[in-house]
C-alpha cells in the first residue's frame, strides 16, 4: 500500500492508494485503485509460478526482468527484478505449481504498480 501497509490482492478496493512506479521520476509514487477483478480457477492457466518463495503470478504476468517487461513464466534463476525499494532483487528460485486457484486483478490510475515487493504490472495472482 501506499503508506508501507501491506493487504493482500483479494482485499484490494476501489479507491485504496496502492504504491505506483514512475518511470518518469524512477520512483514510487501512490495511485488510486481504479478497477478491481476476480478471475474463478476455470479461467486460469493450469499452474502458475512461484518467485523467490513469495511472489505468485500467472505465467503471463508482467514483469519488470532485467529492465525489461518479461512473462513471469520466462523468468529465470538469476535474473533480476526491480524491487519495492528501486534495488534489483535476484531471483534465486522459480516454482511452477500445478494448481488452478482464483486470481485476482486491479487497475490503477497509473500504468504500473508495485506488487509482492517488485515491479510488476497491474495484474496479478
Amino acid at each position: 500500500m501506499a503508506d508501507g501497509s501491506f493487504k493482500n490482492i483479494e482485499d484490494i478496493e476501489i479507491g485504496d492508494l496502492v504504491r505506483s512506479y514512475d518511470r518518469v521520476s524512477k520512483g514510487f509514487v501512490g495511485a488510486v485503485v481504479t478497477e478491481v477483478f476476480h478471475h474463478s480457477p476455470e479461467e486460469m492457466m493450469d499452474y502458475y509460478v512461484v518467485i523467490n518463495g513469495d511472489l505468485r503470478v500467472t505465467p503471463n504476468h508482467p514483469l519488470s526482468v532485467n529492465g525489461l517487461w518479461v512473462c513471469a513464466g520466462d523468468a529465470v534463476v538469476g535474473d533480476f527484478l526491480l524491487g519495492g525499494n528501486t534495488q534489483s532483487v535476484q531471483i534465486e528460485s522459480v516454482e511452477r505449481v500445478f494448481e488452478r486457484v482464483d486470481t485476482y486483478d486491479f487497475e490503477v490510475e497509473t500504468p504500473d504498480d508495485d506488487g509482492g515487493g517488485v515491479l510488476c504490472q497491474t495484474h496479478s495472482y
